[in-house]
C-alpha cells in the first residue's frame, strides 16, 4: 500500500464515528463480536490479555495497537487480575475504495515501532471532547495520519507479531512486580538491585534505559496512580489513602499529590469520582493529567 491517495490523487479521510479512553476492570471478556465499522485501539501497558481474530490469537503481552475491519469476528479476553487500559477509534471508510485496500491494513503493530500514534490517538480523543471548531475534519486528518504509521510500520517489518525486539530484562521486570506488591510498604531500591544481583548504581542505570525514570521516580508516580483509584471507589479520607498506598505522612502525600496532578486530592475526588462506576465492567483510570474525561464516548455518534 502506497499511501491513502485515490488513482484522482485526492485522499478518502477516514470519518471518525467514536472514540475514547478507557480503563476496564480485570477479567473483562468482550466478544465474539463484528463491529459495522473499522476500529483502532492503543494499549498503552502490556498485560496477559489476549485478542482472537480470524482463527489467530495475539497476545497483548506488550504495548500495542489493533485493526479490526468491519465484519470481522473478534474477542477480547482481559487480564484477570488488573485493570487494562486503552484508547481507541471507531471509524468509517469510503466504500468506494479508492484510497484505502484493506487488505493491506496491519492487525496488530507494536508501539516501539511507532512511537508518535499515541499523541496523535490523544489529541483526536481532546478534539471530540471539547467538540473543537471543525474537529471533525481535523480527526479525520489525524486518523489518517494513524494509518498511514501503522501501515509504514507494518510493511518496514517493525510492528508484526512475528517480529523480535530486545524486551525489558527479567530482572527489571520482577522489580516491576514486587513495587506493585509492596507500594503500601517501605521499598528499598538498594534490596530490589541486590536480588536481581546487580549493584544499585547497574541497576538504577538499566531501570532508567527500560521505563525512562529512575526507580523513586517510579514508584512515586505509581503510588500517586494507585492513590487516584482509591480516591475514586472507596470512601476512605485523604490521611488514610495516603498510608495505603505508602506515604508516612499526610502532608507530604498531599504535596506530591498536587505537584502530579495539579489539584489537591479533594479536589480530585470531587472532579471524578463517580459511585455508579462500581456497577460497571470498567476501572478506575490512572491519568490523572488526561485532557479530557476518561471512561466516556466521544465523538458524532456520541454528541456532548
Amino acid at each position: 500500500m502506497e499511501g491513502f491517495v485515490t488513482e484522482e490523487g485526492s485522499r478518502r479521510l477516514p470519518r471518525l464515528s467514536f472514540c475514547g479512553d478507557f480503563v476496564i476492570r480485570g477479567g473483562w471478556k468482550l466478544g465474539p463480536r463484528e463491529i459495522a465499522e473499522y476500529e483502532v485501539v492503543y494499549f498503552p501497558a502490556g498485560s496477559p490479555s489476549t485478542y482472537e481474530t480470524g482463527g489467530r490469537t495475539y497476545k497483548l503481552d506488550e504495548p500495542c495497537y489493533l485493526l479490526t475491519k468491519p465484519g470481522e469476528t473478534h474477542a477480547y479476553v482481559f487480564d484477570a487480575e488488573k485493570p487494562i487500559r486503552h484508547i481507541f477509534c471507531h471509524f468509517v471508510l469510503e466504500p468506494d475504495g479508492g484510497g484505502v485496500s484493506p487488505e493491506a491494513l496491519p492487525v496488530f503493530v507494536r508501539a516501539d515501532g511507532v512511537p508518535h500514534v499515541p499523541a496523535l490517538l490523544k489529541y483526536i480523543v481532546y478534539l471530540a471532547s471539547a467538540a473543537a471548531p471543525r474537529y471533525q475534519e481535523r480527526t479525520s486528518a489525524l486518523l489518517l495520519a494513524v494509518l498511514e504509521e501503522l501501515s509504514t510500520a507494518s510493511r518496514a517489518g517493525a510492528g508484526f507479531a512475528e517480529g523480535k525486539r530486545p524486551s525489558v530484562p527479567l530482572q527489571i521486570t520482577n522489580a516491576l512486580a514486587e513495587m506493585e506488591e509492596r507500594l503500601h510498604e517501605s521499598i528499598s531500591i538498594r534490596e530490589l538491585a541486590d536480588r536481581a544481583g546487580w549493584s544499585h548504581e547497574y541497576f538504577t542505570r538499566v531501570f532508567v534505559s527500560s521505563l525512562g525514570m529512575s526507580p523513586k521516580q517510579y514508584v512515586l508516580r505509581r503510588r500517586i496512580e494507585r492513590a487516584s483509584e482509591l480516591l475514586r471507589l472507596q470512601d476512605l479520607s485523604v490521611k488514610e489513602i495516603a498510608y495505603r498506598v505508602g506515604f508516612q505522612s499526610e502532608q507530604y502525600f498531599s504535596r506530591v499529590f498536587v505537584r502530579h496532578a495539579g489539584i489537591t486530592a479533594t479536589q480530585y475526588r470531587d472532579r471524578h469520582a463517580d459511585p455508579r462506576i462500581l456497577n460497571l465492567h470498567l476501572a478506575p483510570p490512572n491519568d490523572i493529567a488526561a485532557p479530557y474525561p476518561l471512561n466516556r464516548m466521544f465523538g458524532p455518534s456520541f454528541p456532548s
